[in-house]
């Protein structure tokens, strides 16, 4: 279970002599795993079951000052995700066999980035440049803020966000001044990771409870010993350029000092080769005989087919059509060629 410590699961792992299985990256609950009945009794639909309304999520106004001012409206028990990227060495050597990774309603570009960092911790290949630059990838596809939970402590406090929920993504720079221009307000700082045009961003705002996004459709390189405009529009920047984006026109007010964070990369889309299958390259043809009984009289079809696939039994299927049946489209068509042409298919 997720909520174990270090020593907990490995105790296990020794006593047990099973191959374990733990949870390594993705969403949290605040209640115990399996035991969580809240969102049956709130909203009727049981988590135990897989269908959550994720209670967790929402506003709940404080009423214990120890935690904070009563009255304040927080997002109590919303929890950061879990990410085992700091124990990963540590739960081999416990013993655990296999790791898990949240892929529920998870696009396939979440899927590659998470196994792509995840394999190479597990095979220990990944420098700490290699490391953070992958988990910059995860984080700008999917990321609430990352917790390991109580890992290393049962007393572990910082496991839940209660100002913000929802995507974030990877942190770039704080938001620097906002200049309006003839073509609109431009919202200037220093990226702290690449980014280009198309790039979708973020931005967290006290009290709003969701970041700000909008995707980025102009930027601007800027020469920061210049106080003159921006030196030239372009198409990406460089890791450490100051640089300035466009805002659409009804964003809110952003205080300078505000997180900025870089929450879809056209960079990292590119970087991982994601193929979607095609149903043509998944269907295989078989052939089938079928027999068709026509009694006209009394307006009745018997269709029979049988197949014999290879490695399989024989698999026989008859159904009856009682009539009436509608005219054919083609009035000069029979009766047993519109069955020909139809079961031919």
């Amino acid at each position: 279970a997720r909520e174990l410590t270090l020593a907990e699961i490995r105790r296990i792992a020794e006593m047990s002599g099973i191959e374990v299985e733990v949870f390594a990256h993705g969403a949290l609950c605040y209640s115990y795993s399996g035991l969580c009945l809240y969102s049956s009794h709130m909203r009727g639909r049981s988590g135990n079951r897989g269908r959550c309304a994720y209670p967790c999520r929402d506003r709940f106004t404080v009423a214990d000052e120890a935690w904070h001012p009563v009255g304040q409206s927080r997002f109590s028990f919303s929890m950061k995700d879990m990410a085992m990227t700091d124990h990963i060495g540590d739960l081999r050597r416990a013993g655990v066999a296999a790791f898990k990774i949240e892929g529920r309603k998870k696009s396939p570009l979440y899927v590659a980035a998470a196994t792509t960092l995840y394999r190479g911790l597990i095979d220990n290949t990944l420098d700490e440049l290699q490391r953070g630059e992958l988990e910059a990838d995860l984080r700008s596809v999917f990321s609430r803020p990352w917790t390991s939970l109580f890992m290393t402590s049962r007393k572990a406090r910082a496991v839940t966000d209660p100002d913000m929920v929802g995507h974030r993504g990877a942190r770039i720079g704080a938001a620097g001044e906002v200049a309006s221009t003839s073509g609109g307000d431009r919202l200037r700082f220093m990226t702290e990771r690449r980014i280009e045009r198309h790039d979708g961003m973020q931005i967290d705002l006290p009290d709003a409870g969701r970041p700000y996004g909008f995707a980025v459709d102009e930027l601007w390189l800027v020469d920061p010993g210049r106080a003159a405009a921006p030196v030239a529009r372009v198409y990406e920047a460089p890791a450490g350029a100051t640089v300035e984006v466009r805002l659409p026109p009804d964003h809110p007010r952003i205080p300078a000092g505000s997180a900025v964070y870089c929450s879809s990369s056209q960079e990292v889309k590119q970087k991982y080769d994601i193929r979607r299958p095609r149903a043509d390259d998944a269907r295989v043809r078989l052939p089938v005989s079928f027999t068709i009984e026509l009694e006209p009289r009394i307006c009745r079809i018997a269709a029979s087919a049988e197949g014999v696939w290879p490695g399989a039994e024989p698999v026989a299927v008859t159904r009856v059509f009682e009539g009436e049946f509608a005219p054919a489209s083609n009035p000069a068509m029979r009766l047993e060629e519109t069955c020909r042409e139809a079961f031919g298919k």
